[in-house]
């Protein structure tokens, strides 16, 4: 079994809702299981400025699947929740991102990993603090809690809800 951390997130719809059922469908497939989940985060849109807010969190798991297999996996349930890459940083039902594979660095056309830009954002960092604080990053050798003192990053992130009642059964 491989610990694997993924960012969640959406800005369109019944937002909570969504990353819910998303949420579901991961640990629904019998190859992945629950670790923990931190609370929901609020932030305003990055990247791409005049969008609703996001709401945001992290899931760790464990998972029999490799990282090929598992990034092609959320990005099938992406689509089940009416992901629609439009543009870049643009409005989006839901995303999900791994941010780390055990601690597996890996560089290609499909995937990178660790997620190559989780350094410079609050709304990942925030979230991924709460439930893995001492987690090193492999490629900077920085705790996540060390990274969050680090991040300029100037979008306020706040606490939305708390995810407590997760998870539930599929």
């Amino acid at each position: 079994m491989h610990q694997v951390f993924i960012h969640f997130g959406g800005n369109l719809g019944n937002r909570k809702e969504t990353i819910l059922s998303g949420l579901q469908a991961i640990l629904a497939n019998g190859k992945n299981s629950f670790v923990r989940v931190s609370s929901l985060y609020e932030t305003e849109a990055w990247g791409m400025p005049n969008q609703s807010d996001f709401l945001n969190g992290v899931l760790e798991i464990k998972t029999e699947l490799f990282p090929r297999e598992l990034m092609g996996f959320l990005l099938d349930v992406e689509r089940m929740h009416g992901r629609e890459r439009r543009q870049k940083w643009g409005p989006r039902t839901l995303d999900l991102d791994m941010l780390f594979y055990d601690d597996c660095i890996l560089k290609s056309a499909f995937l990178e990993l660790p997620h190559p830009r989780m350094q410079m954002r609050n709304f990942v960092l925030e979230p991924l603090g709460e439930i893995a604080p001492f987690f090193s990053h492999p490629v900077f050798g920085m705790t996540i809690k060390e990274l969050q003192g680090w991040c300029q990053d100037s979008c306020e992130t706040r606490f939305h809800s708390s995810l407590d009642f997760f998870p539930f059964d599929p």
